[in-house]
């Protein structure tokens, strides 16, 4: 976890979370190759699921017209 924020550090902390930096090697292969990557990624979990394929679906629940 490369923080610098002692603040953002505690609160990682607090809720189990931990940042991967684009240049840390369990960042998403795929992700670092998009045209503006995001610098850190904030994650709970298994950072090695990240290299593994994925599927999202995106919507809403209740769409309204």
């Amino acid at each position: 976890m490369d923080v610098v924020d002692p603040a953002e550090r505690a609160t990682l902390e607090a809720v189990g979370a931990q940042v991967i930096n684009l240049s840390d090697s369990c960042y998403p292969p795929l992700l670092r190759e998009i045209h503006d990557p995001p610098e850190k990624l904030y994650l709970r979990g298994d950072p090695s699921l990240l290299c593994r394929p994925h599927l999202a679906m995106v919507g809403a629940r209740r769409a309204s017209a």
